[in-house]
């Protein structure tokens, strides 16, 4: 006899209008991974239902660079309060965070969304799912923001990009060079 197993149960996380899933919506920096003119990679936690998730920097707009895409993969709620956990305490191997890091970046999901922040308050002006298909450049942040004329990540946001044309370095100044105390995995 075959029977139905029952459907899994929706957990409060998958039933939750996450924070960024809402244009108007000022989102939290609650660590900071990367930074350049404001955060580059950072982990958010949704302030209804604790969901984390890591934001990555995909391209800017310069010379501001205040408008930024970043892209949206979660991450789960228990290794992320290791990880985090973990970096708020003492230890002496240098070499420690970047394996706490890439330890993390491995329990994350594919990418989900798209949003278009606004900062220094991190106000989200679009947000949308990742259309099937996109993928986004892997790489540090310095070496995969599209050109100043690429207006792709901006037109599928339906989003206006205020870059000038004379503007084709897009690294808006930024270094070029590894930081090694930030040594994040992209």
């Amino acid at each position: 006899m075959i029977t139905d197993s029952p459907a899994p149960a929706k957990t409060h996380e998958s039933l939750c209008h996450h924070d960024w899933q809402q244009a108007g919506v000022r989102i939290n920096c609650d660590y900071l991974l990367d930074d350049w003119l404001g955060p580059v990679s950072f982990l958010s936690r949704c302030c209804h239902c604790g969901q984390y998730a890591m934001l990555r920097l995909i391209d800017w707009s310069v010379p501001q660079t205040t408008r930024r895409i970043y892209l949206l993969q979660a991450l789960p709620r228990e290794a992320t309060s290791v990880y985090l956990r973990n970096m708020n305490s003492c230890y002496c191997d240098l070499a420690r965070k970047q394996q706490e890091t890439q330890a993390l970046l491995s329990t994350a999901s594919g990418p989900q969304h798209l949003l278009l922040l606004h900062l220094p308050a991190l106000l989200i002006e679009r947000t949308m799912a990742l259309p099937a298909g996109e993928k986004p450049r892997p790489g540090p942040w310095q070496t995969h923001l599209p050109d100043a004329a690429n207006l792709h990540w901006f037109n599928l946001l339906d989003a206006p990009k205020p870059d000038a044309p004379e503007h084709s370095a897009r690294t808006g100044g930024a270094p070029t060079h590894k930081n090694d105390s930030q040594n994040i995995p992209q």
